[in-house]
């Protein structure tokens, strides 16, 4: 057993101290000096340490070429790069001057709207004005244009919340306002085309039945017709008020509420026609022409009343078409 682990230590020795031989083995460079006698003088260079310093090199030149060639395509990313957001800030001054040409159009549109509702498009520019702040007018420099279009974008910001917000909200309910009460207005005549005539106008007359000697001032415009014409609603709304039985001069009447305060009455009918809480549109037959109440014959009497106030002269809305 002592002799086998001799014998394998032996030749395991024997290995290492030939493979340090090879290990030291290399290149021999002999330099003769020149002119002279002496011995010449030997370098010694190893393999692994020529070797070593071929890897060296070769690493440092692969190294120097890799970081080279980075920073060459971060070179070129970055020229990329500024070039592309030159673009972007060439088209975001674009899209800035367009969206402004449109906030300037939105806000011509909606002065169109309150001048068809309101005579106040003054009014409109002034209340923009007090809530924007007022505008850098100086002239953008190549190095403060971002800077310039940064606060161009706020103020456009500021504009269109208040042009398209406020101002666009009050200018459409306005005209909605105003299209709604064009829409009830009353307007024509109380019966169809063709049919009766204005015996009575309104204003100031002499007492048909002679009880006041001072005249008499009439609220409506009496139509002359025959017994049993209909007689229509001049606009859509909803029946305030019928009266079958009355001790006024008005006889059997009805009224109609159109919104707004606006009301139409419809006096001296011979029948009615509807029934309260009902909704009529314009064109629609809500009685009939009679001589009911103080008449001294077949007609209708007509009146265009606004809240409580007595009646109106109805000739302007017996005109619109």
């Amino acid at each position: 057993m002592r002799e086998k682990f001799r014998k394998f230590l032996h030749e395991h020795l024997h290995l290492w101290h030939r493979r340090r031989e090879k290990a030291w083995a290399g290149l021999s460079i002999l330099v003769f000096p020149e002119m002279s006698s002496a011995p010449p003088h030997r370098l010694r260079i190893n393999y692994y340490i020529l070797f070593f310093l071929i890897a060296l090199v070769v690493t440092v030149t692969l190294s120097g070429a890799v970081l080279w060639l980075g920073r060459q395509f971060e070179t070129v990313q970055s020229v990329s790069s500024i070039e592309r957001r030159k673009v972007l800030l060439s088209n975001f001054h674009l899209l800035l001057t367009e969206k402004q040409e449109l906030l300037q159009r939105s806000r011509e549109q909606i002065r169109s709207f309150r001048e068809i509702s309101w005579k106040d498009s003054n009014d409109l520019d002034n209340y923009i004005d007090s809530r924007v702040s007022p505008e850098i007018s100086e002239d953008p420099g190549v190095a403060s244009r971002l800077q310039q279009d940064l606060i161009a974008l706020r103020d456009l910001n500021q504009k269109s919340e208040v042009v398209l917000g406020t101002a666009a909200h009050h200018g459409l309910h306005m005209i909605w306002n105003r299209a709604y009460l064009n829409w009830v207005m009353p307007r024509g005549r109380p019966m169809m085309p063709g049919v009766g005539s204005i015996s009575s106008g309104f204003g100031g007359r002499k007492d048909p039945f002679g009880r006041a000697t001072k005249g008499d001032f009439h609220t409506g415009v009496d139509f002359a017709a025959a017994p049993g014409t209909p007689i229509i609603a001049t606009a859509p709304g909803m029946i305030m008020q019928t009266v079958e039985e009355s001790r006024s001069g008005y006889g059997i009447y009805v009224r109609v509420h159109h919104g707004f305060g606006i009301s139409t009455l419809y006096a001296h009918c011979s029948e009615l026609a509807v029934k309260e809480g009902q909704r009529v549109d314009r064109g629609d037959v809500i009685a009939y022409v009679g001589a009911t109440g103080s008449a001294t014959g077949h007609h209708l009497h007509y009146e265009v009343r606004f809240g409580s106030e007595p009646g109106r002269n109805p000739a302007p809305f017996i005109s619109l078409k």
